[in-house]
């Protein structure tokens, strides 16, 4: 179950990031396009597009700020586990006890 729901997370990674990757790259190209009148069907797309990308950005924001302090403070606790975990021994030191 676990190698699924590994192999489901990247695809959705992988729809998710796609769709945001052809609408940034849609508006980009279209951009200036020679508009037709009032139902220019690229103007249609691109207020598509640009709505896509508000909304998974609107949506993205705020877990991406939690992922990044998530992430901060796991950096910031594994290096003071590190700086309070090391031990100087005989043995990690490498002395030799001749007695």
């Amino acid at each position: 179950m676990n190698n699924k729901n590994r192999i489901l997370s990247f695809m959705t990674f992988l729809i998710f990031s796609f769709v945001i990757f052809s609408s940034a790259c849609y508006i980009a190209v279209h951009t200036d396009h020679v508009c037709s009148g009032e139902n220019c069907s690229v103007c249609v797309e691109l207020a598509e597009c640009s709505h896509v990308l508000h909304t998974v950005n609107a949506g993205a924001a705020g877990v991406i700020k939690l992922m990044l302090l998530l992430i901060t403070v796991a950096a910031l606790i594994k290096a003071v586990i590190r700086v309070y975990s090391e031990h100087d021994t005989l043995v990690s030191l490498k002395v030799e006890l001749l007695s």
